[in-house]
């Protein structure tokens, strides 16, 4: 199987990610074969908003990270100042708290805005064996150069899982026998 993947630009916030797919003859015998014309390979469309909802928060986890830090080390501060004094005040202890509130909920929103930004869901038309043999490929929307570098990551993996099939379907399983 030969892939070319293009990413081309359709104007501002418009890209395409172009996939051309030619299945070597053996490929397309075992197609024919074990009739696999209708197996579905991918999604063409546009990315779902929520697949790449966390992409921006990356600088909120940084933004989140620095003031509850500043928040974490005056809150220890008010602690300390509070266990040295007689007077007890409770805006170090409620800064601390707080502190670590905020500095933990900046490494959840990293972990999201990781996962989003190499994770890409597409809602679209389902893209079969025949479509691509009928089309030579597929296309893929984009609202950005980021988003489309994550379509294409998504098309090479479901392109693997299509040639991992196609490979294993050559042959039938042979008879083994084995105790449980």
């Amino acid at each position: 199987m030969r892939v070319s993947v293009d990413h081309r630009e359709q104007g501002p916030g418009h890209y395409v990610v172009l996939c051309g797919i030619e299945f070597s003859d053996e490929e397309r015998r075992i197609i024919d074969a074990r009739s696999l014309h209708d197996y579905f390979v991918t999604r063409t469309g546009r990315p779902t908003e929520s697949a790449f909802a966390g992409m921006g928060s990356g600088c909120l986890a940084w933004t989140l990270r620095i003031v509850g830090g500043f928040l974490l080390f005056g809150g220890l501060i008010g602690c300390v100042a509070n266990a040295v004094t007689p007077t007890k005040d409770p805006v170090g202890p409620i800064f601390f708290v707080i502190g670590a509130a905020l500095f933990g909920a900046s490494f959840f929103l990293s972990v999201k805005s990781h996962t989003a930004a190499v994770t890409a869901e597409v809602k679209g038309d389902h893209v079969s064996i025949s479509d691509i043999l009928k089309n030579g490929g597929f296309s893929v929307e984009a609202p950005s150069p980021a988003h489309a570098k994550a379509v294409e990551e998504k098309i090479r993996e479901d392109l693997t899982t299509l040639k991992t099939l196609l490979s294993e379907s050559a042959e039938l399983g042979k008879p083994k026998t084995f105790e449980l």
